[in-house]
């Protein structure tokens, strides 16, 4: 009875091993090794898995969708932002106002733009992303139909420069960071074309006002481009998916980040970079309001070039994933892809 209770058992471990080789591509010895490594520690299976399932896809149909949700949220953002010599011109003469005064509308929403962003950047790794994204979304719709009403200077302060800058300021750099992680090789190529949103928006706006200003006057075409932005933050929320679980424990800014030298000087060197930056998109159109002048032509100019820069700095931070002979290395070194001038 020993011997046959013993038998069944002996077969069955070469019937095991053959089964193990077959599924997993492995010769009998090596899936032997493997087995008596996962019974060992039963754990690393699983940690390999959770390690596979956090590398970024770095393509693919869904990573590019979050890229578009992102280009469509910097339409929305900085692209009606960076159009702010359009007000400008407008509030001075309609409100007799002097340019410094009417510059803190689009300063304060600027402002709002980075230092809510610092924490509400947070809210992507706390899993609140959607949440934030629909109560920037409906700040931003909210402050451009106030502006397209007001006519007194505190309220476009209000609307423009406070309720649509909390709105960007909600959105911007949660977008930037979830669609960082999709990508690891291609993120630099990826934010590039996020970023572009801000050119892209440059061009949409101006060229709305330059259309609709002279037929339907200023309230109309600032709702028209209200309904722009409401009809790209509908898309941006239907499609906006998280890729990471959520961390909910953690502080509100890692202040510890600050210890780092190198990082704590970047962040000098761009605060003091980003003082000169909106000069030119504040006060291109010094002269007085027209319509028909070169000031939509500067925007969109300047906006031109910020695309082209955007695409081209995308390109020559990810050589050093590509080879030598790639299509990438040659068309970074392509001069018609530097700026002019």
């Amino acid at each position: 009875m020993t011997n046959t209770s013993i038998a069944p058992s002996e077969t069955s471990t070469p019937l095991s091993s053959s089964m193990a080789s077959k599924s997993n591509g492995l010769p009998p010895s090596e899936a032997n090794l493997a087995l008596s490594a996962l019974l060992r520690d039963p754990g690393a299976a699983t940690a390999a898995a959770g390690k596979e399932s956090h590398r970024p896809p770095d393509g693919g149909l869904k990573a590019w969708t979050q890229v578009f949700m992102g280009h469509l949220i910097l339409i929305n953002s900085w692209g009606y932002l960076t159009s702010f010599g359009l007000f400008e011109s407008y509030y001075i003469d309609s409100l007799h106002a002097t340019p410094s005064a009417v510059s803190w509308i689009g300063s304060v929403q600027i402002f709002l733009v980075y230092f809510i962003g610092s924490f509400s950047g947070r809210a992507l790794d706390a899993g609140f992303y959607h949440t934030v994204l629909i109560t920037g979304s409906l700040l931003q719709v909210l402050g451009v139909f106030m502006t397209s009403i007001s006519t007194q200077y505190w309220q476009l302060f209000l609307a423009q420069g406070i309720c649509k800058g909390l709105g960007d300021g909600m959105l911007f750099c949660p977008t930037v960071s979830l669609v960082a992680t999709y990508f690891s090789k291609k993120r630099a190529l990826a934010m590039a074309f996020t970023a572009s949103g801000g050119a892209t928006g440059g061009i949409i706006f101006p060229l709305i006002a330059q259309q609709l200003l002279p037929k339907i006057g200023f309230a109309w075409t600032v709702r028209v481009m209200g309904f722009v932005i409401l009809f790209n933050a509908v898309i941006a929320i239907a499609i906006a998916r998280v890729r990471l679980s959520p961390r909910r424990l953690g502080p509100l800014i890692e202040w510890s980040a600050f210890r780092e030298p190198s990082y704590s000087l970047y962040c000098v060197g761009m605060f003091f970079n980003l003082w000169a930056v909106y000069f030119a998109y504040f006060y291109v159109s010094p002269a007085p309001y027209s319509v028909c002048g070169h000031r939509f032509k500067m925007l969109i100019l300047m906006t031109d070039q910020h695309l082209r820069q955007d695409h081209h700095q995308s390109l020559v931070l990810d050589l050093p994933h590509y080879p030598p002979g790639h299509e990438c290395c040659r068309a970074a070194r392509s001069p018609a892809l530097w700026p002019d001038g």
